[in-house]
């Protein structure tokens, strides 16, 4: 199975651009913050994708401990 990880920033067209050119992938895995939720809707809706093939994962930009947590599980 191939996952397809993307951190959410402010930047949100390299996210878009290779979401777009990447090839076979099963599972696309956002990981954003709080602050981040805007762009990461319009990423999830540039692209298109199906709600079947995303995973959402939303840290604590302040706490190493939340996000080591976090993508540990």
């Amino acid at each position: 199975m191939k996952h397809l990880i993307s951190l959410v920033s402010h930047q949100t067209v390299p996210n878009v651009l290779f979401i777009n050119e990447a090839k076979d992938v099963d599972n696309y895995v956002f990981i954003y913050t709080n602050q981040m939720e805007k762009e990461l809707h319009q990423i999830t809706e540039a692209v298109h994708l199906p709600t079947n093939m995303i995973t959402l994962i939303e840290v604590d930009a302040y706490s190493v401990t939340d996000i080591k947590e976090k993508l540990g599980n």
